[in-house]
């Protein structure tokens, strides 16, 4: 079931930690009607980090993890939107990965263990098919 919620109320859920980002629809307003669960962009960088041109030893992880912001077509932070994690020349062991950004519109994902030695292309996509690349290296 989809629901409105208004600032107050998400400010006050927010605060108690009982907001379900994946399951809510959020206004900023209660008349603006915009769905902050629909992706309309991606941005390499989320929480801080960004995570692009990075090398580590083959099968280490990586120091920092890759970050994603993604934004409404609207302009806003994406709360509870998909956001699909790739890997070539290889896949991840379990194929894509699936995560689901927070209430600022943000997913960190960190790679550990790429072997063999080599560059790798991390690809993050959203549900429009828009996605950007972060190069990584194993030494």
């Amino acid at each position: 079931m989809l629901m409105r919620i208004n600032r107050t109320l998400v400010t006050t859920l927010l605060t108690t930690a009982v907001l379900c980002s994946a399951c809510a629809k959020v206004s900023s307003s209660p008349d603006d009607g915009e769905d902050f669960s629909t992706p309309g962009s991606i941005v390499k960088g989320g929480g801080g980090f960004n995570g692009d041109n990075q090398s580590a030893p083959a099968g280490s992880s990586f120091a920092t993890p890759l970050g994603v912001t993604v934004f409404t077509p609207g302009g806003k932070k994406c709360n509870g939107c998909e956001v699909r994690w790739s890997l070539s020349p290889i896949a991840f062991s379990n194929g894509i990965i699936a995560t689901t950004t927070d209430v600022t519109g943000t997913v960190l994902f960190t790679i550990t263990g790429l072997s063999p030695r080599g560059s790798y292309q991390v690809r993050a996509t959203i549900g429009n098919g828009q996605y950007v690349s972060f190069t990584l290296t194993a030494i």
